[in-house]
């Protein structure tokens, strides 16, 4: 199943941060990554790249204006971005350029009947 089905129609429930440890690539060095964590009633959804959250308008929303909400639809272009539009105002779009990648993936999706999507 494609993360776009698994996303379609979830509640989002809760949001935090959380720092993951990586290998740096090609190297011995470990270091720290940012995550923002989405927390759904069909899974988790940990973001690792550079995005943004904005309303129509495309003013920044506070992410935890997010929480209550339902994801209604979602768009990707490969090697650009990945969007998911949530509620009827809000967009929430994740970086897939090169230059934006924090660690190996943009973003990894667990799902509760056990489904990993990772994306990169």
């Amino acid at each position: 199943m494609k993360i776009e089905e698994l996303l379609k129609h979830a509640k989002i429930i809760d949001v935090y941060d959380s720092n993951t440890l990586y290998n740096a690539i090609n190297s011995e060095e470990k270091r720290n990554v940012f995550c923002l964590g989405i927390k759904m009633d069909k899974g988790i959804l940990n973001i690792e790249n550079k995005y943004e959250i904005k309303n129509d308008l495309y003013k920044k929303v506070n992410i935890e204006e997010i929480i209550g909400k339902i994801i209604t639809d979602t768009y990707y272009k490969e090697k650009e971005e990945f969007v998911i539009y949530i509620g009827n105002r809000i967009a929430l779009k994740i970086s897939l350029k090169e230059q934006d990648f924090n660690s190996p993936e943009a973003f990894c999706f667990y799902g509760e009947s056990g489904e990993i999507i990772v994306g990169n």
